[in-house]
């Protein structure tokens, strides 16, 4: 019976040391994202949102909606991550779209070529 027992507590702190170990990278994926800028949040936003999408712009012409950098189609998220032959990214939205990490680098990298593209 003790040793029973005591494989039953074994196993209870295994489980125990696994939920620690998940609570602890969660809190760090937290603070992380915490400590985002707040230029690097508004750009996440507006991205998630669409609001950074010529698209959306629905007052401007149809010509002056066409995707800022090959300005072949209409300017949408869909375009940009996946048919734009400039920015397009083999990884899925969501993860371009994620908090921190790689996702922010990825919408940093397509703001840089807007940039160069139209000369700012």
């Amino acid at each position: 019976m003790d040793n029973k027992r005591e494989e039953e507590v074994k196993i209870e702190d295994e489980m125990t040391e696994g939920m620690i170990r998940r609570e602890r990278e969660e809190r760090k994926e937290k603070i992380k994202t915490s400590r985002m800028k707040s230029k690097e949040r508004r750009l996440l936003a507006r991205y998630r949102c669409g609001n950074e999408m010529n698209a959306r712009k629905y007052w401007k012409e149809e010509k002056e909606r066409n995707c800022r950098v090959c300005n072949e189609t209409e300017e949408n998220l869909w375009h940009v991550l996946r048919e734009c032959r400039e920015t397009k990214i083999e990884k899925g939205i969501e993860e371009a779209l994620e908090e921190g990490g790689e996702g922010l680098e990825i919408l940093k990298d397509i703001e840089k070529i807007r940039a160069n593209k139209m000369g700012i």
